[in-house]
C-alpha cells in the first residue's frame, strides 16, 4: 500500500462522514424532519465519494473497505456514547477491541 500517505485523507473523510451521517439517523426521527434528513445524506453522499476515492488509490479496495467499516463502527460507537448517552456493554466493548485490532493488523500487514 504504498499510496497510503495519498489514501488516508481520503479514507478519514470517509470514515467522518459516516459517522456525521450516521449520527443524524436517530435525529430524522424516520426521515420526517427535514434538516436532520437532508444533513445526513448529504454526509453519506460526501463520504461515498470519498471513499471512492481512496479505493481508486489502493491496489487492494476490500482493505480499504475493511477499514473503512471497522473504523466507522468504532467511532459511531463513540459518538452514540457521547451524544446520546448510550453505553456499551461488555460484549460489545469485546467486539469494539477485535474491530480496532484487526482494522490495525489489516493496516500494518497489507
Amino acid at each position: 500500500m504504498g499510496n497510503f500517505p495519498l489514501i488516508l485523507p481520503w479514507l478519514a473523510a470517509a470514515v467522518i462522514f459516516e459517522t456525521v451521517g450516521a449520527s443524524f439517523l436517530v435525529k430524522t426521527k424516520e426521515f420526517t424532519r427535514i434538516i436532520p434528513t437532508i444533513l445526513s445524506i448529504a454526509s453519506f453522499c460526501v463520504c461515498f465519494y470519498a471513499l471512492s476515492q481512496a479505493m481508486n488509490l489502493s491496489a487492494s479496495g476490500g482493505v480499504i473497505h475493511a477499514l473503512w467499516c471497522g473504523a466507522g463502527v468504532t467511532f459511531v460507537a463513540l459518538a452514540d456514547k457521547v451524544l446520546y448517552g448510550k453505553k456499551l456493554d461488555n460484549v460489545g466493548i469485546v467486539g469494539l477491541i477485535f474491530i480496532i485490532v484487526g482494522c490495525i493488523t489489516m493496516g500494518v500487514f497489507q
